[in-house]
């Protein structure tokens, strides 16, 4: 296989993933590709400023809780781009909550 016939079928991995709406480890495991390949394939193949503008903001709703404030909010950063605040405290719950949205998108 040539290098443009790796690359392009790269690209098309990452474009079938990007479609199937599943997560990274379920369409991982139903295509028969390493995880860490597509992490990789992800990153060298994504313009990311194209994914922004040609996509809708996703938002997941985790639910409405009224915490104490304290002035201390945790910040959660995807290697796609996305982003997370909770305020804190926090249960460890709410937390896994917002890790395990994140991780699918």
């Amino acid at each position: 296989m040539t290098r443009k016939e790796r690359d392009a079928y790269r690209r098309s991995v990452v474009h079938q993933y990007r479609e199937s709406g599943m997560s990274r480890k379920a369409f991982c495991a139903e295509n028969g590709v390493a995880l860490s390949s597509l992490d990789l394939w992800k990153r060298r193949y994504s313009n990311r400023t194209d994914d922004l503008e040609n996509s809708a903001p996703s938002v997941v709703s985790l639910g409405t809780v009224t915490p104490a404030r304290t002035g201390r909010t945790l910040r959660v950063s995807s290697t796609s781009g996305v982003n997370a605040e909770l305020d804190l405290p926090a249960t460890d719950s709410e937390i896994a909550a917002v890790v395990r949205a994140i991780a699918s998108l």
